[in-house]
């Protein structure tokens, strides 16, 4: 049994603390990151090692608060010392994926949780340094991922990139490296589609060293070890030369024909159940994940891929660029629903999607953000290329003899690197590249629609904003909100009843309605559930503002899906907030 007693310092702030023991063909490593007063710990490894954990922990980081504990996998082997972490009072923040989190909370766990995927995919310490989180699903559990800390170009992982090893040491250091790391991929790793990709996305990032949770650490020429797992052939255990030799062992060790026979017939009734479980699972992930009327993925899942892809795409260095194009239908569609009907807006909203979709890139993704509103995420293309491709889109849907009347779109596009170079904060940048897609069409449609925009000195000057209907029959609360929400930017359009406000919304573009809950001729319930009958005015939100507030009142509201109702006399500042959070991303421009 091969040792390293001492704590080994990395470079960088990094230390590794242990385990000193080789257990099997597994060295464990639990590494340590020490940045001016704070502290994080990559592991925290097994049970079985948490004294000498706790020992090297007290030597270097006693003097500092111990910030957070990145889990990068939940088996008892990487995690299982954090309930004795615990028990010597540890507070420290579980940095990990929600996937690993279900399963390290049983536990019995009172640390709170940091769920990556919910913080953009990086955590910022104090001193402003950031350790950025890179999605690797299913390699080889569902929430695993990495750590990539810039500053020292390290990457951290959990069993990716891992390997079995005769002798403890610190580094990989000759040949025979490669192939024991050759051999724990194969058999811990579910599939080359799998492995392959993530291979691929990692060998374009600036990585000079990988520290695994087992094995020895990866520097020099990393790339080497990315392009040989790349083509790896994995998940020997699961292919039927497995199952074959599990049937040849049976027989060898005497079983008789028919205990064969019968073995061989349960595992074709499981191989038969696990087909249709997953093709269960894949049915109902699509529908939660897909739009009902376009097919296209929906506005819930955009919001959660678009963090995770930006979080993996942001320091690729390369000359193409990765571009959102938000597409929005210029005809009012509450008008063309109440000429045609609902059926026939799905149907024009379907074929707007189709001819969308068959125009983008195998690697293009495209969603139903909100109402008449479409997005196609395109990575690695060049600028102009995309340009060419959205005005082709814009075009064909413009000539289309498909719908029930012409229809043109406008299309505003964005790209990550723009919005990197305005938006220092890596969390904040995918929110923002999807609000300067959005405010460009809504600047395509003021210099008329159908059109392509994609950045002008007008977008400087004016920040394009939504458009809001006040519905009220006090012309004092009518004026007071115009005046304070047109100063702030946005479009306003006004409505004394309910019936009127139908109307307009039935000729004009409406991203929100802000009303009086009795206003005459329909009131604000009446009004709501009008707007909820209709394909093309359901989604736009509502915010009621009254006198009248009422337990009853209130019920009533949220049934309807209203879940903004203030009591007059009301804080504007409060008003502006809900009205901002409302008319961002994915709420429709």
């Amino acid at each position: 049994m091969e040792q390293i007693q001492d704590v080994v310092g990395l470079g960088g702030g990094f230390f590794r603390l242990g385990a000193s023991q080789l257990l099997g063909e597994l060295q464990s490593n639990v590494y340590l990151l020490i940045d001016d007063g704070e502290a994080v710990l990559f592991g925290p490894g097994a049970t079985v090692n948490f004294h000498e954990l706790k020992e090297n922990i007290l030597k270097y980081a006693s003097l500092r608060p111990l910030r957070a504990i990145v889990v990068h996998q939940q088996e008892p082997s990487s995690s299982s010392a954090l309930v004795y972490l615990e028990k010597e009072g540890s507070r420290a923040a579980i940095a990990t994926h929600w996937r690993t989190w279900g399963q390290l909370r049983f536990y019995g766990l009172s640390s709170q949780p940091y769920i990556i995927d919910e913080h953009a995919w990086v955590l910022r310490l104090s001193s402003g340094r950031v350790l950025q989180f890179l999605p690797t699903p299913y390699l080889y559990q569902p929430g695993a991922f990495a750590t990539y800390d810039r500053a020292t170009k390290t990457l951290l992982t959990g069993a990716l990139l891992s390997s079995y090893t005769d002798k403890i040491r610190i580094y990989a250091d000759d040949e025979q490296f490669l192939e024991q790391l050759k051999a724990f991929h194969r058999v811990n790793m579910p599939s080359k589609e799998f492995l392959a990709p993530i291979m691929q996305v990692l060998s374009k990032w600036d990585i000079e060293r990988v520290m695994p949770s087992y094995g020895p650490i990866v520097r020099g020429d990393v790339g080497r070890v990315f392009s040989e797992l790349a083509e790896l052939e994995c998940g020997e255990l699961v292919r039927a030369e497995g199952l074959e030799a599990v049937y040849a062992g049976t027989e060898q060790s005497g079983a008789t024909a028919a205990e064969v026979a019968r073995l061989k017939e349960e595992i074709e009734a499981l191989r038969r159940l696990n087909e249709e479980l997953q093709h269960s699972i894949v049915v109902s992930k699509d529908r939660a994940i897909r739009d009902p009327v376009t097919g296209l993925y929906s506005e819930i899942f955009y919001k959660s891929f678009i963090d995770e892809d930006i979080a993996i795409r942001i320091t690729e260095s390369r000359p193409e660029d990765h571009v959102l194009a938000v597409f929005g239908i210029d005809e009012n569609i509450a008008q063309i629903e109440y000429k045609y009907g609902s059926r026939e807006v799905e149907a024009l909203l379907h074929g707007v999607a189709r001819i969308i979709e068959e125009n983008l890139p195998k690697t293009a993704m495209a969603f139903r953000l909100h109402g008449a509103t479409m997005a196609a995420w395109i990575p690695g293309i060049l600028f102009d290329k995309g340009i060419e491709l959205f005005d082709k889109i814009r075009y064909q849907i413009e000539t289309s003899k498909s719908f029930v009347e012409p229809i043109t779109v406008s299309v505003g596009v964005a790209t990550l690197a723009e919005a990197a170079s305005i938006q220092p904060e890596l969390e904040k940048v995918a929110a923002d590249m999807t609000d300067l897609g959005i405010r460009r069409l809504r600047l395509a449609r003021r210099r008329g629609g159908n059109t392509v925009y994609f950045a002008s000195e007008e977008e400087n000057e004016v920040e394009v904003k939504a458009r809001i209907l006040i519905v009220d029959d006090d012309e004092v609360n009518v004026d007071v909100l115009k005046t304070y929400l047109t100063n702030e930017g946005y479009s306003i359009l006004t409505a004394a009843d309910g019936q009127e406000a139908l109307s307009i919304v039935g000729k004009e573009i409406v991203d929100l309605v802000i009303t009086e809950l009795m206003v005459p001729k329909l009131d604000a319930y009446l009004l709501k559930e009008s707007l909820l009958s209709k394909t093309a005015t359901k989604d736009i939100p509502v915010i009621i503002i009254s006198h009248l507030k009422t337990d009853v009142s209130i019920r009533r509201a949220y049934r309807l899906g209203i879940t903004y109702y203030l009591q007059k006399p009301i804080i504007l500042e409060e008003l502006l907030g809900i009205v901002q959070n409302l008319t961002q991303v994915g709420n429709g421009p």
